[in-house]
């Protein structure tokens, strides 16, 4: 039986019976369970305070725009349906799941509020030959969760780190098909990363994921034994296409899954999960108190991993306007000095982020 640790969740669902399956097995849990029959229960406060909201049963009554105002504010969904899959599947903020059967719902639970891997069943549409196990290496919260998203729909098994040095740790506990590697890492960059990896594990190619690369970026990268270099955000059919060909395994010719992954979009024409921007939100504050602190130091490198960081965010969520104006601080910068950019452009730049919000 799973235990958890009192984590607040949402239970809806219309009709009394799946209450009668579901709440008393969720409590038995460990899990701290609020109970509704219809969206129109559900305010803003209960959504803030739940980590997940689980939705049972049909659901074909409700009124539209309620149901919409869940999927754009819920932190996770996990939907269980009558014709969901027996093993949970992730696409977006949203986990897919029969209802028949408490076992999906444990795992969809581990994964959503855990972190824990789905683990890749017959409903999984397979996009190459064989599972591909990747790392990730990437400091901003939007943008792991982009890629998590992406090679969860790619059918791979991904782990996440926030730092290289953090990923030569995983690196060195585990093997990896692949590595994909931000550039601009804290404590252990990109490059120094790479040119471990390369050295120590050299079957295991590496990519990097950088929101731009220069030609001297791009031979810095071919000397640290990079594979191939690719601008960040991707589209999903690229990103599938960039590992099959570094690491040699072949793509599904045929299927629900290949076909998925043709369509245009970062997501295979899937919505971007709310919490991206969630996740940019929360992070915006932060950004600022480092940029300012930076900039009173002195320290150009510093901010220059700050608005490289919030820049690569805002180009994941489209906010293209908003990236531009962080590229050409970040180019005056780099350029000029850090003297020559005034501190009331940084805080330009957080009321920008501001109006994203609103």
């Amino acid at each position: 039986m799973p235990r958890f640790a009192g984590e607040r969740v949402l239970f809806l669902a219309r009709a009394d019976v799946w209450h009668t399956y579901a709440v008393a097995a969720l409590e038995a849990w460990g899990l701290s369970v609020q109970a509704c029959h219809d969206p129109a229960q559900i305010d803003q406060a209960m959504l803030e305070e739940a980590q997940t909201l689980i939705i049972c049963g049909e659901h074909d009554t409700w009124h539209t725009d309620d149901e919409r105002r869940l999927a754009e504010e819920a932190a996770w969904i996990i939907d269980c349906g009558v014709d969901g899959p027996a093993c949970p599947v992730a696409a977006g903020g949203q986990v897919k799941v029969s209802c028949y059967g408490l076992k999906g719902l444990a795992a969809a639970l581990r994964y959503t509020l855990e972190g824990e891997p789905l683990a890749a069943g017959e409903d999984v549409q397979r996009v190459f030959s064989r599972r591909l196990k990747v790392l990730v290496a990437e400091d901003n919260a939007v943008n792991r969760r982009l890629f998590e998203e992406q090679f969860s729909l790619l059918g791979c098994e991904t782990h996440l780190a926030e730092d290289g040095q953090g990923a030569l740790e995983c690196l060195q506990r585990e093997r990896f098909d692949v590595l994909v590697t931000d550039l601009a890492l804290p404590v252990l960059d990109g490059y120094a990363l790479a040119s471990e990896a390369s050295l120590r594990w050299p079957e295991m190619p590496v990519v990097a994921a950088t929101a731009n690369a220069t030609p001297e970026e791009r031979a810095r990268c071919e000397a640290a034994g990079v594979a191939r270099v690719v601008i960040k955000p991707l589209q999903l059919a690229d990103l599938a296409a960039t590992l099959s060909a570094v690491t040699g395994v072949p793509g599904v010719v045929a299927g629900a899954g290949a076909s998925g992954v043709a369509r245009a979009g970062m997501l295979g024409g899937r919505p971007l999960p709310a919490q991206m921007l969630k996740a940019l939100l929360a992070s915006r504050e932060t950004s600022r108190m480092e940029i300012e602190a930076a900039y009173d130091a002195g320290d150009a490198a510093a901010v220059l991993a700050q608005l490289h960081s919030m820049r690569g965010a805002l180009s994941v969520l489209g906010y293209g306007e908003l990236a531009a104006r962080h590229a050409e601080l970040d180019a005056r910068i780099r350029r000029d000095g850090l003297g020559a950019v005034g501190k009331s452009e940084f805080d330009a730049m957080g009321r920008g982020v501001e109006e994203v919000e609103t």
